[in-house]
């Protein structure tokens, strides 16, 4: 049997990216708008365009790293091809495979050629004047304001709370075998880390790094959960980080993910939400070098935990770490796998997702988390 290209090529949502980041960005309304207040139209007109280019922007980042990472599926797809026997017996194997690889180097081309035309696309004469008229209705709506504080996520992961507190009494259902303390590193790769990403094979499971990083931190406190998906990495950033970090009701919605903050303002900790004034107590440090990352990692207490993102040339990587016994190991859950941070393992690692430019270092295991935000992000296992 060969996969259907339409049916596969379905699960991409190739609308996704201009609906969520239109629906939650390309708000109307100019800050220090007033009623009865006529505001300059070449002003309003240049104020306007520079949101949409910033909007644009954002959109042909999501869309360069999501073909960035969809190169890497497609590197693993094959590998697994050519690891197949010949015969027969692997012969349907094979042609599933080469099917999906295919569809998903269309998904590539489709994708940076879509970057492309929005980062070059401008506003027609016809356009500017529609804008005008609509941030006057912008103003009224007050759909900024709404923007930041609705999503898509927030209906599901409600559900999927009363659900639980329903059926196990609490957020999320318990595992305490996953919080065991003494677990060795293959013991967390094969009990927690696995576990994370189940739908990694989907186009939603490639863009869920830093979900699939929390999933891992929250199984190591002992929920059985797995990570949710997202094609676009929504609210994936420093905003999301700090929704995380941060404990509250009222956490901003930014659907901007982790790689387009990145590419938009050169690291992975740039804060899109100038509104944003949280801070968060969790350690942090920037490292500038792989080399430099087991020296970094090494001075944590044993059995720290944490988040270290990879700041890679078109996109960002987040990935979970654990120091075992001394020596910290790095854990890939969104895709199930390990690399302790030896010479040899750390050099398997930059030959996988290429040399960092620089990698960010979040310590986890001593922060309080808002499991009501990591709802979105997580939800009980076996979904």
């Amino acid at each position: 049997m060969v996969i259907d290209e339409d049916v596969y090529l379905e699960h991409f949502n190739y609308t996704t990216i201009d609906q969520e980041v239109d629906v939650f960005l390309e708000h109307f309304g100019v800050k220090g708008m007033q009623w009865g207040v006529r505001k300059n139209s070449n002003s309003l007109v240049k104020s306007l365009s520079n949101r949409q280019t910033r909007i644009k922007d954002t959109k042909a980042a999501t869309l360069v790293a999501r073909a960035a990472k969809s190169k890497v599926l497609v590197s693993e797809l094959n590998s697994e091809i050519k690891a197949l026997p010949l015969g027969l017996r692997s012969g349907y194997k094979r042609s599933t495979l080469k099917n999906k690889r295919d569809v998903t180097e269309k998904q590539i081309s489709r994708d940076t050629k879509q970057a492309e035309k929005t980062r070059n696309s401008r506003l027609t004469p016809t356009q500017k004047k529609v804008l005008i008229g609509a941030a006057v209705v912008g103003g009224v709506l007050a759909v900024g304001y709404l923007s930041t504080r609705v999503d898509q996520e927030t209906i599901g992961s409600a559900i999927r709370r009363a659900r639980s507190q329903a059926e196990h009494g609490s957020i999320f259902k318990i595992n305490k075998d996953l919080a065991a303390p003494n677990l060795s590193a293959s013991q967390i790769l094969s009990n927690v880390s696995k576990s994370v990403n189940p739908n990694y094979g989907s186009p939603g499971g490639t863009m869920n790094c830093r979900r699939a990083t929390f999933t891992h931190e929250l199984r190591r406190r002992g929920y059985d959960v797995q990570a949710t998906t997202s094609a676009v990495g929504r609210a994936q950033n420093e905003t999301g980080l700090i929704n995380a970090l941060v404990k509250g009701d009222k956490n901003p919605i930014q659907v901007s993910s982790l790689s387009a903050m990145l590419n938009e303002e050169g690291s992975s900790r740039a804060r899109p939400m100038a509104s944003d004034t949280r801070t968060y107590k969790a350690f942090t440090e920037r490292v500038d070098s792989i080399n430099n990352l087991r020296d970094s990692l090494s001075k944590q207490p044993n059995r720290a935990r944490g988040e270290v993102v990879f700041e890679e040339y078109g996109f960002a990587h987040s990935m979970a770490y654990e120091v075992v016994n001394g020596i910290p190991h790095i854990f890939d859950s969104q895709k199930g796998t390990s690399y302790a941070t030896t010479t040899e393992g750390l050099g398997k690692l930059a030959a996988k997702w290429g040399n960092p430019s620089a990698m960010e270092i979040t310590r986890l295991d001593n922060v309080d988390l808002d499991l009501v935000w990591l709802s979105r992000w997580a939800e009980n296992a076996g979904k």
